[in-house]
């Protein structure tokens, strides 16, 4: 019996979107982007910590602060005397 050599690929990759693709070597990988994660709860996290930022993000006052303006003033209208 011959022991347990590990090897890197071929290796599933995860997408956020849910797709899931093998790569056979690690120029497949790279090529991917930043989005493929090993495991389905290392893509799963990711999505978790990028959809609380974006809450935080939204949550926080904004810096910008809105242009003031004044109302603008009303017509009158003057009943006409007969």
């Amino acid at each position: 019996m011959t022991a347990y050599v590990f090897q890197a690929y071929p290796k599933w990759k995860y997408h956020p979107s849910g797709e899931a693709r093998v790569v056979k070597n690690e120029g497949e990988e790279v090529k991917l982007g930043p989005w493929w994660f090993d495991t389905p709860l290392e893509r799963d996290t990711a999505i978790t910590v990028a959809l609380s930022e974006v809450v935080q993000a939204q949550a926080e006052p904004s810096a910008v602060e809105a242009p003031k303006t004044r109302p603008r003033p009303r017509k009158t209208v003057t009943p006409a005397l007969d």
